[in-house]
């Protein structure tokens, strides 16, 4: 954010956004992704009877992204960081080509808007340690 003074311009941060973010599914043989995908956009907006939810928090989720180290069999894979978004919503779906005439699988692709997030590593979240307090000490620090 731009702020004005007599013959300069200073910048702040101002309010943060967060970009949407995109997910893509793969779905079964008994379009068991589809039907959740669809009942998810039935709560956000009723086409058929021409309805949607009062608040938010009647349409709203979570949703947890994971980055884990690759284990697989024998053994559980460790997870070294998850980001946890809150109160999410599709904002679009696309369901890719749903061509019978190729035996690959089909792949669903949601774009997903969220008011906050958490970073978390070690059960603790990154992005809110306080570090990006009003704490005088950090006035002109650097990186």
């Amino acid at each position: 954010m731009v702020v004005d003074s007599y013959n300069s311009k200073m910048y702040l941060a101002g309010k943060h956004t967060w970009d949407p973010v995109t997910i893509v599914f793969r779905d079964d043989m008994k379009s068991n992704v589809i039907k959740k995908l669809g009942n998810q956009l039935n709560k956000q907006v009723d086409h058929a009877d021409q309805s949607s939810a009062i608040s938010g928090s009647a349409y709203k989720f979570g949703v947890k992204i994971e980055t884990l180290d690759g284990a697989n069999g024998t053994t559980s894979p460790t997870t070294f960081d998850a980001w946890e978004l809150q109160g999410c919503f599709i904002t679009n779906v696309q369901y890719g080509d749903l061509n019978y005439a190729d035996s690959s699988m089909v792949q669903v692709t949601l774009s997903v808007r969220f008011d906050n997030a958490l970073h978390m590593i070690d059960g603790s979240d990154q992005l809110s340690n306080g570090t990006a307090s009003n704490d005088i000490s950090q006035t002109g620090s650097t990186l």
